[in-house]
């Protein structure tokens, strides 16, 4: 378990940069497996694009549902999948990295 400390003055204070107070952020980072969260990555995509069918199937039944939710949704569930295609890309780029390196 690592632990980051950030130190950042506030914004807008109006005070010298000396004079300002300062803020601690402080996040625990856990290491976890790539894999791990590629496929909870993925399974979190699929819900959104099960609940964007689902609102879409329920306009074509002629159920009560506005069509900018329905569009929210799709457009969601789209830039979701999106963001895990260049996720993979990504994770097969620095494979691929890897194995160009020389031992």
């Amino acid at each position: 378990m690592t632990t980051i400390n950030t130190i950042r003055p506030e914004l807008g204070s109006g005070l010298p940069l000396g004079d300002r107070p300062t803020q601690s952020l402080s996040a625990t980072v856990q290491p976890q497996e790539s894999g791990n969260v590629f496929a909870k990555a993925l399974d979190e995509v699929n819900q959104i694009q099960a609940q964007a069918a689902g609102l879409q199937e329920s306009m074509y039944a002629g159920d009560p549902v506005e069509l900018h939710r329905v569009m929210i949704a799709a457009e969601e569930a789209g830039t979701a999948f999106d963001l895990l295609v260049e996720m993979r890309n990504r994770l097969v780029e620095a494979y691929q990295e890897l194995m160009r390196m020389q031992i």
